[in-house]
């Protein structure tokens, strides 16, 4: 309810809906008999979509972003390892684990690089974002820095997509990939 007033009083802006995709590094952990653990570095599916808020005149070159979103995140697969000889392997059957669902909240930046605020543009963006709202206690945080553009129709309506180096925290780094796309309505 505090959004809603909060932007019926902003002078100019925008209001919209956006999806996110893309991958992030996940591990697969096994272990061998005599209590050695390895792992399987993977790549593993993430998907979201959230109300996107842009937040100063179109035509600024800087622009704030707001976005408040759901992201699905898919587990990592039973990890693929060359087994030794002697030895007997464990791991938990990933493949039988089910998605996780987690509520991200994120704050950055639009940089216009060239292009007529009302038509196409190319943009730079950064972003740093909290996946809070997890059911395992299993939060991360997340930097997404990309490049895009966008379309302005009749002044109110904008399409985007941006594609992101997406590293993301959780007791160690991990690399990613996100895309986004949306479209919003602009109210400056």
């Amino acid at each position: 309810m505090s959004l809603i007033f909060l932007i019926s009083q902003a002078q100019a802006g925008g209001l919209g809906i956006t999806t996110q995709n893309g991958f992030y590094q996940n591990k697969a952990y096994y272990y061998r008999s005599d209590g050695k653990q390895g792992f399987d570095s993977q790549m593993s599916y993430s998907t979201g979509l959230g109300v996107d808020v842009l937040l100063g005149n179109r035509s600024d070159k800087l622009q704030g972003l707001l976005r408040l979103g759901w992201s699905r995140d898919f587990p990592a697969s039973n990890p693929e390892f060359t087994e030794e000889e002697g030895y007997e392997y464990t791991y938990p059957e990933y493949d039988s684990l089910s998605p996780t669902d987690v509520g991200v909240t994120s704050i950055g930046l639009q940089w216009t690089l060239l292009g007529d605020p009302t038509g196409v543009q190319a943009m730079a963006t950064t972003s740093l974002s909290s996946a809070f709202w997890t059911p395992q206690s299993t939060e991360y945080f997340l930097i997404d820095i990309g490049l895009g553009g966008s379309y302005t129709v009749q002044d109110r309506f904008q399409t985007y997509a941006t594609i992101n180096f997406a590293p993301r925290y959780r007791k160690a780094l991990s690399m990613g990939v996100n895309t986004y796309i949306g479209a919003r309505v602009l109210f400056d």
